[in-house]
């Protein structure tokens, strides 16, 4: 099975792998689908002229490195979008 680990995260961690993500795998079937959401501070958003994610693909690969931005971020079932509107 691939996932963002194995298919994202991990080939731009580590230079040699053993497996070469875009060539050793072949979509059999959709197991499962996990929503993803950016969000981001409006404040700092406005500081550094990002209204969307281009803006922010450019900032991010002007300072290469220079990021103190966290990469991923969970929020507990509880608190979730998706579950907090289940009763």
């Amino acid at each position: 099975m691939g996932t963002v680990g194995t298919h994202a995260i991990n080939p731009t961690l580590y230079a040699k792998m053993p497996y070469d993500h875009v060539k050793d795998f072949v979509p059999v079937t959709l197991v499962a689908g996990v929503p993803n959401v950016l969000v981001m501070n409006p404040a700092k958003a406005e500081a550094l002229g990002i209204q969307g994610v281009p803006d922010l693909i450019r900032v991010a690969k002007a300072s290469p490195g220079g990021s103190t931005w966290p990469a991923a971020a969970t929020a507990p079932p509880s608190t979730s979008p998706v579950n907090s509107s289940r009763a």
